[in-house]
């Protein structure tokens, strides 16, 4: 994800840049195409960058950042694996009542989840009641019996499976 706008989109792009100097950035994946997600994708247009999306998202992408990176755009509608070399990692797209062009990525040797607004924690404190989203992605998550050790998340801080599994025991007990 790209956040908010162009020049946070340009923050982030020098820190992965210092973080990682060298290195090309030659995927932007977005988990879905609301706006605090895909604001800053004009800072990554570049010759090498491919941007990948779920499902009609391009229409979105081109309404908020222009035909340039809608261009460079790749629907996803099946499984997809990025080879980043020698780190594979996989991206799924995945419907969800949160948006129609969600993709969730999955690193398999560390076993790290990253996706958006599907499950977000509170930066302190305990675990929530969940929403139905939550129940969405631990279904995707045992559906394909992936081994998760962590949840990263765009909003908040990242969980455990146990955490994600949490949230959806306390919403089925306040119902």
């Amino acid at each position: 994800d790209t956040p908010l706008n162009p020049k946070e989109g340009e923050k982030i792009r020098a820190l992965i840049e210092k973080t990682a100097p060298g290195k090309n950035i030659n995927y932007v994946v977005y988990s879905h195409t609301h706006g605090d997600h895909i604001g800053g994708g004009t800072a990554f247009l570049h010759d090498r960058v491919s941007y990948l999306t779920g499902k009609e998202g391009t229409v979105r992408i081109r309404k908020v950042l222009g035909a340039q990176v809608a261009e460079k755009t790749q629907e996803l509608t099946g499984e997809y694996e990025l080879d980043l070399g020698g780190r594979k990692i996989r991206i799924f797209p995945f419907l969800s009542t949160h948006a129609s062009d969600m993709l969730i990525a999955y690193d398999p040797v560390e076993q790290i989840i990253f996706q958006g607004d599907l499950f977000a924690l509170p930066e302190v404190g305990p675990v929530p009641v969940g929403f139905p989203v939550n129940q969405q992605l631990a279904q995707f998550i045992k559906a394909r019996q992936l081994p998760v050790k962590l949840i990263v998340s765009v909003h908040g801080r990242s969980g455990t499976l146990g955490e994600l599994l949490e949230t959806v025991k306390r919403r089925s007990t306040v119902r």
